[in-house]
Formats: structure tokens, sequence, C-alpha cells
């Protein structure tokens, strides 16, 4: 979901994967493209489905200028498996 107020937008997605995308992935399909100038301000929660859905921290997320998605790096903090569950938060300039 989003809100746009002005020139500032705030997501939060909520994903239940169902395989590895990998260490590094994206996400795309943010409602607007980011300014040249985005300053995002991201958070990505993980929860891990086989350790009863513990939260794994050490993360990265970010919405890079000009763009409509999400890059997401795990920088090896956990192999994403079936079930993890991948929660982000944040807010963008437009």
């Amino acid at each position: 979901t989003y809100t746009k107020i002005g020139n500032r937008v705030f997501f939060q997605t909520h994903l239940i994967l169902n395989g590895n995308p990998g260490d590094t992935f994206s996400i795309s399909g943010l409602p607007f493209s980011s300014s040249s100038a985005s300053r995002s301000a991201t958070t990505i929660v993980i929860q891990d489905a086989s350790n009863s859905y513990a939260q794994v921290g050490g993360q990265t997320a970010t919405v890079s200028d000009s763009v409509s998605s999400i890059g997401c790096d795990m920088h090896g903090t956990i192999t994403l498996a079936s079930g993890d569950r991948v929660n982000l938060f944040g807010t963008y300039i437009v």
C-alpha cells in the first residue's frame, strides 16, 4: 500500500517468498518514480520461516534516484527460502 502527500510517497509491502530470489534483488512497481534527489528512507524486516519467523537483521533496502523499484541486499545475513517473509516500509521523494 502507499500514500502520497505532496512530493513524498510512503509505502509498505509484505511478501511471503515461494523461493530464493538471491542475495541481491529488486522489487518493482512502486506507484511513482523517485526524483533525482530521492533521499529514500527504507526499512527491511526479514522473518526466517526455518527459525520460527525470528527476525534477521543486517539487510538494506533503497529506492535509488529516478526509478520505481526497491533494491534489496541481504549482505550474506540469510539465505532466503520459501516461506520467509519480507516486510518493507519506507518513504521517498518524487
